[in-house]
Parts: structure tokens; sequence; C-alpha cells
């Protein structure tokens, strides 16, 4: 069950090439790119009809910014 979820986290990592040193500041910018990662991935789960669940993506996210990964997964997936 593993695998193809470390395809997924590379293939996340591919569509945002462009702006790639932007988005690798945001990231450890705080709550705010942390809320917008899990929203992305809360939407590519919805697209491909994945379950809801934020934590098949635990290596997106760790003890302090899952709180706010997980509000923006959820809202992702819910389509807001």
């Amino acid at each position: 069950h593993h695998a193809p979820e470390r395809a997924q986290a590379a293939d996340h990592d591919h569509d945002h090439h462009s702006s790639s040193s932007k988005k690798d500041d945001d990231y450890f910018g705080g709550p705010r790119a942390w809320y917008e990662a899990g929203r992305g991935i809360g939407k590519k789960d919805r697209r491909e009809h994945k379950n809801q669940n934020y934590r098949a993506h635990k290596t997106q996210y760790d003890g302090r910014t899952e709180r706010e990964f997980a509000r923006g997964y959820s809202d992702g997936y819910n389509g807001r």
C-alpha cells in the first residue's frame, strides 16, 4: 500500500516545478503555507476518488504543521 503513496508525493512536487524555489520558502513560511499544501493535496485526493484521509500524507507534515495541514486538506477535499 505504501509504494503508490510515494509516487504521488513526488508527483505533487512536480506540479509546482515552475515556482519551486518560492514554494520551498513558503513551505517553511508558516501556517498559511501548510494550509495551502494540505488544500492542494485534499483537492487532488478528491479528484482521484481517494478517501478523505490526510494521514495518508504524513510525509507532508509534522507535529508542528499537522493542524493547519489537516484544516487545508479538509477544505480542499470538500471544495472550499
